[in-house]
């Protein structure tokens, strides 16, 4: 009401204010923006992606093929999990169809009969050093397509001889007995250190791999074993395990191996060219010793069937 002698007073119009629905509006988009807001921090993209279509429905956004989108996953870790588990039923219900039918079960991890062989030979090999007690001596190393028995060259031969000595029987009987269980073929290799050496008997360190490598080759032969399977290599010093510093490393150097092969893995030599290696064996024994450490002599192979 007025007061009296006074000008009528006005009464506000009904209802709120009109600011008020502006700030209401604002607040509820500030609702909206901290949805959105903690929807990010739970870094789920299910939820944030059904939050998203809500946003989109209230502000009027229309689609041409409505609908709604659910996410596999929202990590890549979960979505391999998911694979796996979808695989591992695959092979289950292939397993349990095989039981029905009886049919057997496909070996893919088939051990091949070649590695496993190679793998008990090598295991004979161990277990007979050890048996000897030859460890540091002689060693068994495998290789792509058979094993190697390394022999150290003072346990077998005389210094800068081909002779053997009376206590390598044991041994040499021992790598005997696996020849004669395994059919491999055997590659006798010696090898020396590269102390020069010339006297009448060995003009150079290749003619003393040679003479011991036919010795090792002699003793298998005289006591069984098919000449056809064997083989003698004299490399001399161009093969060393090790770079030779001290008297310790050129022991470790001078060695016979036995190297237990399959045949269809090592090339094989014409018969014919042992003319040529004998031949050029006699012109480096008359070149002199400077030239006993050169290139190995080269055995041309045969020709290919």
């Amino acid at each position: 009401m007025s007061e009296p002698g006074g000008p009528p007073h006005k009464c506000p119009p009904a209802g709120s204010p009109a600011w008020m629905a502006t700030f209401g509006d604002m607040m509820s988009l500030l609702l909206t923006f901290f949805v959105l807001l903690l929807s990010f921090a739970n870094m789920d993209v299910v939820k944030f992606r059904d939050a998203f279509g809500s946003l989109r429905e209230a502000l009027g956004v229309q689609t041409e093929a409505p609908g709604t989108f659910q996410a596999k996953s929202s990590q890549a870790i979960q979505l391999n999990e998911l694979e796996a588990r979808e695989q591992i039923v695959e092979v289950v219900v292939e397993k349990d169809e095989r039981a029905e039918t009886g049919e057997k079960e496909p070996d893919d991890a088939a051990e091949d009969p070649g590695d496993s062989e190679q793998e008990q030979l090598q295991a004979d090999i161990q277990s007979a050093i050890e048996a000897q007690s030859l460890q540091g001596l002689v060693e068994a190393v495998p290789g792509d397509n058979g094993v190697t028995i390394r022999v150290k060259g003072s346990l077998v031969f005389k210094s800068a001889s081909d002779d053997l000595r009376s206590t390598a029987s044991s041994l040499l009987d021992t790598i005997l007995q696996i020849a004669e269980e395994y059919p491999y073929s055997i590659a006798v290799e010696g090898h020396t250190d590269r102390v020069p050496i010339q006297n009448d008997r060995y003009p150079s360190n290749w003619h003393l791999s040679a003479a011991r490598a036919v010795s090792g080759v002699n003793y298998l032969i005289e006591r069984g074993i098919d000449p056809t399977r064997l083989k003698a290599a004299g490399y001399g010093s161009t093969r060393p395990l090790v770079p030779e510093v001290d008297p310790t490393s050129r022991g470790m150097n001078r060695r016979l191996e036995f190297v237990f092969y399959h045949e269809d893995e090592r090339p094989a030599f014409d018969p014919a060219a042992q003319d040529s290696l004998a031949e050029a064996l006699r012109r480096r024994a008359e070149a002199g010793p400077e030239l006993n450490e050169a290139a190995p002599v080269v055995v041309p192979a045969a020709p290919a069937p």
